[in-house]
């Protein structure tokens, strides 16, 4: 599963009718906090917010005339500067980041906030179970979002409707800057690591489908005398035979081994898509991306022992899981743990 987080405070700007003067409050997953009644008049309410937030490695810049010009591409709607446009129009401020999006059939907000996410990135990171989704959390200084606001009660969704996300996910794509690190969605606590394929993940016609599609393999740390991944390694070694004899005879598809890879103290044990086995030597290429050997990438060809085999894995021709003894030790733990670092 993609990282889930302690729930982040998600920054909110509630709606206004006199924009730009939005006001900041803090969002949390089935809970609004509520405002000072001094920050807010009695012409705001607050309200229902789905966003999709895009963590940044550097500061963001938009004017109207870029949002203006994004929304008309995502959307191929006619939308204005001010109060100009068939379909809607724009107003914002560059100074704070602060930009409204009106439209016939609802309201996006978008933030461009050049200071990082959370107060304390390196404790929010601590929390996610993903070291590769810790790395990019920490790396990142600024964050951007593109926010569906309802105003009224009975306008609001239910839970991950798709035509909603579709809207800003198409939007969302146009803005999004080369270099974003990862993807958060609020309403599920769900993270992602942009990929190649993120872009393509937000224009679908079910977004929040494709973006699961994006999601890697999890990297979490394990002490080297963990008895319980010992046995795995164990067990795995023991029944090598087993996937030998599978892949072989190729009854199955899918075929990995697990391998540790790097030396000293940047050794991963990394997922390997299996081509060949030659005697005590297995052959293949990476199948995700490491954390941090910096000389390999996805893709990448490399041989191992056999000797050093951690676990392997296939699917049966029935399309059933064969091995994977450590993935079943940390999947459980992950479930019973699940904002817990391993």
């Amino acid at each position: 599963m993609p990282g889930r987080p302690t729930p982040l405070p998600y920054r909110q700007t509630c709606f206004t009718k006199e924009l730009p003067a939005m006001s900041e409050s803090s969002w949390f997953p089935d809970e609004i906090e509520g405002e000072n009644e001094s920050d807010q008049s009695d012409d705001e309410e607050e309200t229902l917010l789905l966003a999709i937030v895009g963590l940044l490695p550097r500061p963001m810049r938009l004017s109207e005339d870029k949002l203006a010009e994004a929304a008309r591409k995502a959307w191929g709607l006619e939308i204005g500067i001010g109060d100009a446009g068939k379909d809607g129009f724009v107003v914002g401020d560059a100074n704070t980041g602060r930009f409204m999006i009106y439209r016939p059939d609802g309201l996006v907000l978008v933030n461009v906030i050049n200071v990082p996410y959370v107060p304390n990135v390196e404790e929010t990171a601590a929390t996610l179970p993903d070291l590769r989704l810790q790395k990019l959390f920490r790396e990142h200084t600024a964050w951007f979002s593109c926010d569906l606001l309802f105003r009224e009660e009975h306008e609001r969704p239910q839970r991950g409707e798709q035509h909603h996300y579709r809207m800003l996910g198409r939007l969302f794509a146009e803005l999004m800057p080369a270099g974003t690190l990862l993807l958060y969605l609020p309403e599920f606590q769900r993270m992602y690591a942009v990929t190649e394929k993120t872009i393509a993940a937000l224009r679908a016609d079910d977004p929040l489908a494709a973006l699961e599609e994006t999601w890697e393999v999890p990297v979490v740390r394990v002490e080297s005398d963990d008895p319980e991944m010992l046995q795995a390694q164990e067990t795995a070694r023991q029944t090598w035979p087993q996937f030998v004899a599978a892949f072989e005879t190729q009854k199955g598809s899918g075929f990995a081994v697990k391998v540790p890879l790097g030396t000293g103290k940047d050794v991963e044990f990394i997922w390997v898509l299996v081509e060949a086995i030659e005697n005590d030597r297995i052959f293949g290429r990476l199948a995700n991306e490491p954390v941090s050997l910096k000389d390999l990438e996805e893709g990448d060809r490399i041989q191992a022992n056999v000797a050093d085999l951690n676990d392997w894995v296939y699917l049966d021709p029935q399309g059933d899981l064969v091995g994977g003894y450590t993935i079943k030790v940390l999947a459980k733990r992950m479930k019973e743990n699940p904002h817990q670092e391993d």
